[in-house]
Order: structure tokens, then sequence, then C-alpha cells
């Protein structure tokens, strides 16, 4: 619809049908991955996978905050983190995020555990771009959502690699 009864929307605290569609799709997509993954490889790198999709999607507010800081509203939390984030938070984040993932895909001996990781972080990226300019703002709001769309990719890309 249009922007004005969008926003009405997205301030009422009620869950519309559309938000409880997009968590259902967002935990299936993370659920199969992981299913899909003690299937094809085990337990083990079900369970880095998660820990290594934790630490990529929880990057992203991050990134999001110093590509997109012309976009942040100037109300609300959102709106001051994108304020409060240097960039040497960003290298802190980007550069712990890609040792950890990488220490764990040598740990457990699977490449697909990084190659998986990085272009989970793309595709949560491009979803995060896509949703903060269909909203024409960066807010709390998106980068929560970048927060959910890049852990499911991230599931999603290692269970495929892996696969």
């Amino acid at each position: 619809g249009d922007p004005r009864r969008a926003e009405v929307a997205r301030k009422d605290p009620a869950v519309g049908p559309g938000g409880v569609a997009a968590l259902i799709l967002v935990l299936g997509v993370e659920i199969a991955a992981l299913a899909s993954l003690v299937e094809s490889s085990g337990a083990l790198i079900a369970g880095v996978a998660a820990v290594a999709a934790g630490a990529v999607s929880r990057t992203m507010p991050v990134v999001l905050a110093r590509l997109l800081r012309v976009r942040a509203t100037g109300e609300g939390f959102g709106s001051w983190f994108v304020l409060h984030v240097a960039s040497a938070d960003l290298a802190i984040a980007v550069t712990s995020a890609a040792v950890l993932v990488a220490g764990l895909a040598v740990l457990v001996g699977s490449s697909a555990v990084f190659i998986g990781a990085i272009g989970g972080a793309l595709a949560g990226l491009a979803g995060a771009l896509a949703v903060t300019r269909a909203r024409g703002r960066l807010d709390g709001d998106g980068m929560g959502s970048a927060v959910e769309l890049t852990m499911a990719a991230t599931l999603f890309g290692i269970a495929l690699v892996a696969g």
C-alpha cells in the first residue's frame, strides 16, 4: 500500500498476518537447513553452522550502520545505534566474524562453513539493502530483519554447499 499506511501498520504492536508468515518462513528455512546439515554432515557441522550464522548475522547491523548512515531516521534506538557505530567498530565486527567462521571451518575441516557463510552474508546484505530501499530508510526494524534474513541465508548457504 501507500507509505503512510505501511508506517501505521509498522508501528502497530499487534503482529499481523504478514509478520506471522515472515516468521514462519524464516524459521522454516533455518530448521530445514539445520535438519539437512544434520542428515548430510552430522550434528557437529550443524552446530558449527548455527554458531557461524549467528556471528555473521549479528555483524549485519554494524555493516548497515556504516553503509547506509545517510538512510537512518532521526528517531529511535536504530538511529542512535547508527550514529554511534564508528569505522573501527565495523572493522572489529567484520574481522571477528571472519576469524570465528574461518576458525570453525578449519576446526571441523569443512570449507562449506566458510563458503556458505560468505554467501549467506552477501545474500543477507542484498536482502537488507532491498528492505531499506523499499522502506526508504534504515531503522531498528530494518536492522532486525537484516539479522534474521542473514541468519537464514547463512544457514541455507552452508547447507547448500555442504549438501
